[in-house]
């Protein structure tokens, strides 16, 4: 049975991905990554150094955290081990892609949810948003 794993993705790698000319992930393999597993690829804007994780808007005016855009690829074939790759990582090879748009949070929704109202309080390891 195939596992589905929920990533985040940057917005080149993103747009190469859906455009087909990128028909591969270089990733850490600490899910255990195995042929047929579902990716879901969703893009994602960084934050600068000393940012918060979470839906807002930067002061400069540009959105970051997740667009709300996700791909959803199989892994074809995973290359471990060897080939120069560092210890721990692999190159999967994706399936055909589909492109989808999943629910994002406003900042505004989110603070009444969580009541945090000060995101940039919030620790850089908080799962909330591979958990929608």
């Amino acid at each position: 049975m195939p596992e589905h794993h929920i990533l985040k993705t940057w917005p080149e790698p993103f747009a190469a991905v859906l455009s087909g000319a990128k028909r591969f992930e270089f990733r850490q393999n600490d899910r255990n990554f195995a042929v047929g597993d579902i990716l879901h690829l969703r893009e994602f804007v960084p934050y600068s150094a000393g940012g918060a994780y979470g839906p807002c808007i930067a002061s400069n005016g540009t959105a970051r955290g997740l667009t709300g855009r996700e791909l959803v690829v199989s892994v074809t074939y995973i290359l471990t081990d060897g080939f120069g790759l560092p210890h721990g990582y692999c190159i999967l090879s994706l399936g055909p892609v589909e492109l989808k748009t999943i629910p994002v949070w406003s900042l505004a929704s989110w603070q009444t949810l969580t009541g945090i109202l000060d995101v940039s309080k919030l620790n850089r390891s908080s799962e909330w948003q591979t958990s929608m």
